[in-house]
């Protein structure tokens, strides 16, 4: 067998559906379904965000791709960093394949000047998986433990209003508006600033972590291609009384795949905490989610295990844990 690693000929529709098929193929054992849409798998693969530099490349065995990598250098914050996943067909596994790509990307990520990789390892809750034999097995450390879990939308839905009626009394004094995207022009300083700000407030782990820069150029550039890659969002603000904004949770759903929803942040900013904030919001988008798409299945999130106010507000909504997500770093 003689293996051949060439980067991903993005103007070529054969290459860019045999890469997402090896994504696919590559995940098809995991209990939810994390791969990307077809439609934003097209759009994404051929268009690159412009705030960030991408590789893709993939491995060939003749005329057959067999595994796949992806390189994302941030180019606006994090610029010593590169995000990195390494994905081959099960069948091809254990042949040196995956190592073969992991050190095509690493090759990458120096002549960028980047000398941190980070990456994601799925495991079933009580085991080992190959994704976290292979991530320790070349050099990468644990940077923080996350409960990846599913909220089951098929049964529940009674219990919403409740929720929702318990926490209404601890804040009266502000205002929650739910929309789907884009973010009204009123609403996109505050939006900007909270997602500025969002990096410092979650769990992330021992290491230094950039603050994300956002603006409307930058929100406005998101949006367009969300939208082309057929997503639509779904957000909860809380507003105080002076109109600016408290809180925020966001849902994600691909129009083509509207059977599940990936939850995106949730971030209540500290002045505006104590309120049951986090709680109200997240049940008024749950709420506009099923109305708009009834038949929804599930709903996706992972929570870093030291992030006990989320955890407990994600418990009582009814997630469960399906997997472990490790977030691993290598120094290069």
């Amino acid at each position: 067998m003689t293996i051949e690693i060439r980067p991903l000929d993005r103007d070529s529709d054969a290459e860019v559906r045999a890469y997402w098929e090896v994504g696919r193929d590559a995940v098809a054992d995991r209990p939810y379904s994390q791969h990307v849409a077809w439609q934003a798998a097209s759009t994404y693969l051929r268009a690159p965000g412009s705030d960030v530099h991408e590789v893709r490349a993939a491995a060939w065995d003749g005329d057959r791709m067999v595994g796949v990598h992806g390189m994302r250098a941030p180019l606006l914050e994090g610029t010593d960093t590169a995000v990195v996943f390494v994905e081959v067909v099960p069948s091809y596994r254990r042949r040196g394949i995956g190592t073969a790509l992991l050190h095509h990307a690493e090759s990458a990520a120096r002549e960028l000047s980047r000398s941190v990789l980070i990456g994601w390892a799925y495991s079933p809750v009580d085991d080992e998986s190959p994704a976290t034999v292979f991530a320790a097995h070349h050099g990468f450390r644990v940077e923080l433990e996350e409960g990846s879990k599913v909220l089951d939308l098929t049964s529940g839905r009674e219990r919403w209003a409740e929720l929702a009626t318990s926490a209404a009394p601890h804040h009266r004094d502000y205002r929650i508006v739910t929309l789907w995207g884009p973010v009204p022009d009123e609403l996109v300083a505050g939006y900007c600033a909270l997602n500025t700000a969002f990096m410092g407030e979650v769990p992330t782990g021992d290491s230094p972590v950039d603050l994300e820069q956002w603006d409307e150029a930058r929100l406005r550039e998101r949006e367009a291609r969300a939208a082309k890659a057929g997503r639509r969002d779904l957000y909860t603000f809380v507003l105080d009384a002076a109109g600016e904004v408290a809180a925020l949770t966001e849902l994600f759903i691909n129009t083509t795949m509207p059977h599940r929803c990936f939850q995106g942040g949730t971030l209540v900013m500290p002045d505006h905490r104590g309120h049951r904030l986090g709680l109200a919001i997240k049940v008024a988008n749950l709420r506009a989610l099923v109305a708009a798409y009834p038949q929804i299945e599930w709903i996706l999130t992972d929570n870093a295990d030291v992030n006990a106010p989320m955890n407990a507000i994600n418990d009582l909504l009814g997630f469960r844990v399906v997997e472990r997500c490790l977030e691993v770093r290598k120094e290069l």
